[in-house]
């Protein structure tokens, strides 16, 4: 029943029965060896979960206090709470799966998921390339069903098309927060006490809030004005946030993988009604002299629930404050934009794709970004945050949330 040219399990799996067949004898008792050993850690990575679990269950520990390094994120979870490099890559081993009648359309991506699901030696891929080099790899209906189905893509030069091309990473582990763990990290309260006690010194004087779609009002309104305090918003201006990303990615890096073109596909999507995504862009900002101070702060307290954060959706007509500056810089009376991150949402998950800072400082401003779209996202009623890339040391960040 498949149509003539539709990639099939059949075809995909014979293709590799022929590549895995072309090995010599000892590649292929190395291919065999890896594949045991990676089993076996699996099996070994489960039952330390598993005795952890029921360790920690007989006897817990103070009321309020975090949970152990040691326990999984959810009772009967399989997967532990800190992953090596060497853990991640080890278990996707083979890295680029490509075939040239592999296509950008949702029955490739159907096809190409069962059989990984069945074949060891597909699902041993981290990166699938779908339409390598055509048209449709850029469809954007077609990388919101990717996106869905959990792939994580970014872009890369793969030469072809003379620009960099989607890459579709379908991830081994995810780097997934709940909520009480969130409230509960020594970390995120150390960030919220950071920006309260910033926001009440005398140099900058007002509270801390949490804003909707478009929420704030201009530079020098006239009511309740005061000096400074932090605000963070889903700007409605995504390519002036995406500028502040690609300076920020191209001075540390020299590259940026979300290009201008892949930005705007993610726009196209999120503006179909028909596709069940949603981009963000997420920015803390910090209001100037003679700023209008927005109702609503984010105060520490000794609970630790979404009640915590007061979070107001506005819609303001007159967009970002008028007096905002593409660098950030703010001039008097007007807002300068710190740190901020674009991220996507479908249904209840929201998923952070990268993010950036204007500067380093002692502030922190990163952590501080991260700290209230958690609160943020925790009042809009978001199941979970879903955060991409989990191995350690270079991920520790994501785990001190």
């Amino acid at each position: 029943s498949t149509p003539p040219g539709l990639f099939s399990d059949t075809m995909a799996a014979e293709a590799a029965r022929i590549a895995f067949a072309a090995l010599g004898v000892d590649a292929q008792a190395a291919v065999r060896e890896q594949q045991r050993n990676r089993k076996l850690e699996r099996h070994a990575r489960r039952q330390a979960v598993r005795t952890s679990s029921s360790t920690s269950a007989a006897a817990p520990g103070p009321a309020g206090a975090p949970a152990p390094a040691s326990t999984p994120l959810l009772e009967g979870c399989e997967y532990p709470d800190r992953l090596s490099r060497s853990d991640y890559f080890g278990a996707v081993p083979y890295g680029m799966y490509h075939r040239p009648d592999l296509r950008a359309t949702p029955e490739h991506v159907t096809n190409l998921l069962s059989l990984a699901a069945r074949d060891p030696g597909v699902g041993a891929h981290s990166y699938f390339l779908f339409g390598l080099g055509t048209s449709s790899a850029w469809n954007p209906a077609f990388n919101a069903r990717l996106l869905w189905e959990g792939f994580f893509t970014i872009t890369a030069n793969l030469g072809v098309g003379g620009e960099p091309q989607p890459l579709p990473e379908l991830q081994p582990f995810y780097s997934v927060l709940h909520w009480s763990y969130f409230e509960r990290s020594p970390a995120v309260r150390k960030s919220l006490r950071r920006l309260v006690a910033q926001a009440a010194s005398p140099d900058t004087g007002a509270g801390v809030s949490l804003e909707g779609e478009g929420g704030g009002a201009a530079c020098g309104a006239a009511a309740g004005v005061r000096d400074g305090g932090y605000r963070l918003v889903v700007s409605k201006d995504v390519e002036a946030s995406w500028r502040q990303l690609d300076r920020y990615q191209g001075d540390r890096h020299s590259t940026n993988w979300m290009t201008l073109r892949y930005l705007r596909m993610l726009q196209a999507a999120s503006a179909d009604e028909s596709v069940n995504l949603r981009l963000h862009a997420i920015e803390l900002r910090r209001r100037g002299r003679g700023q209008s101070e927005q109702v609503g702060r984010v105060a520490e307290r000794r609970s630790s629930t979404a009640a915590d954060a007061d979070v107001y959706d506005e819609d303001d007509s007159q967009g970002q404050a008028s007096g905002e500056k593409e660098d950030g810089g703010g001039g008097a009376g007007c807002e300068e934009v710190l740190a901020g991150e674009i991220g996507f949402s479908i249904g209840r998950v929201y998923t952070s794709l990268t993010g950036w800072t204007s500067k380093r400082s002692r502030e922190r401003l990163g952590a501080a970004q991260l700290a209230l779209l958690g609160r943020w996202l925790q009042g809009r009623g978001y199941a979970f945050w879903s955060m991409g890339h989990c191995y350690s040391p270079t991920m520790e960040y994501k785990r001190a949330l």
